[in-house]
């Protein structure tokens, strides 16, 4: 279900984002 992958995507690139906000490098 391409819908439930970009969702899943969705999610996925949001946690990288916010470990990014909590470990700026």
């Amino acid at each position: 279900n391409t819908a439930k992958t970009f969702y899943a995507a969705s999610i996925f690139f949001e946690i990288l984002s916010q470990f990014g906000a909590l470990q700026p490098d």
